[in-house]
């Protein structure tokens, strides 16, 4: 799902204006070349795009232009790819995004620029888990409420198994339950262990962490079995995302 799918068309039917007001001076010194920019440019949106016969329509006019390119064929050529872009636009649909929602949605979070929810610690500990960060993130801006909680069940995982490691005990997620009881009763275990008590305040507030995103999940174990609204995802992503702050702090991958 390509949620900037309105900005690439914005900005494709920006870029042909372009070209079409300034019909006369594309081949002059200072100006990128017209056939350049249909092809370096416009193509390509229109290809990414998966629009049915604006690429064909550019092909066409990139061929034609080696014979003939004066300013008033660019402009009609021009004029029948803004007709064959409308004609292709009918078939594309949109999702509306919220306002409420758009904080969710941020490009570019690969380390180490910033990351708004999550925060930039967190991608930089945890880089196995930013794939699962950022579908989270658009399932939230998108009202895939249950898809969210899914990619958080992905990315408490793998807190757990570098809290595994972090605590040198066998591995929490191999329990085939899954438990939440189980999980947390063998992480408290724990609590008088020389690694626990060298870090007792980072430890105690992990487990304080921990139970704060078992107890809006609902359900026994960490299998997503059951539907969430809007609330719900939202109460475990931000739990989630706390979780995952305080555990950078000190441990990661």
């Amino acid at each position: 799902m390509d949620i900037y799918l309105a900005e690439k068309l914005r900005r494709m039917a920006l870029e042909v204006r372009h070209l079409k007001e300034h019909a006369e001076n594309l081949d002059k010194p200072g100006y990128p070349s017209f056939a350049a920019r249909l092809k370096d440019v416009v193509l390509p949106e229109a290809t990414a795009l998966e629009l049915h016969n604006t690429p064909q329509k550019i092909n066409e006019v990139l061929q034609t232009l080696r014979t003939y390119a004066t300013p008033s064929a660019r402009r009609t050529f021009l004029e029948e790819l803004e007709t064959e872009i409308r004609l292709d636009l009918v078939t594309v649909k949109f999702v509306h995004i919220p306002e409420r929602n758009l904080t969710y949605l941020e490009r570019d979070i690969q380390p180490p620029k910033k990351e708004k929810w999550f925060g930039k610690e967190v991608i930089n500990k945890f880089p196995g888990a930013y794939y699962d960060i950022l579908e989270a993130r658009n399932c939230m801006a998108t009202g895939c409420w249950t898809a969210c909680v899914f990619h958080l069940m992905r990315v408490v995982e793998r807190a757990l198994r570098v809290l595994s490691d972090s605590l040198d005990i066998d591995d929490i997620t191999e329990d085939w339950e899954r438990s939440w009881t189980n999980i947390l009763k063998n992480i408290y275990a724990e609590k008088n262990s020389a690694i626990w008590l060298a870090e007792k305040d980072f430890y105690e507030n992990m487990y304080a962490h921990f139970q704060s995103v078992k107890n809006p999940w609902r359900n026994a174990t960490m299998h997503v079995t059951r539907d969430y609204d809007e609330a719900g995802a939202q109460e475990i992503f931000h739990a989630v995302s706390t979780l995952m702050r305080h555990l950078a702090t000190k441990i990661g991958e």
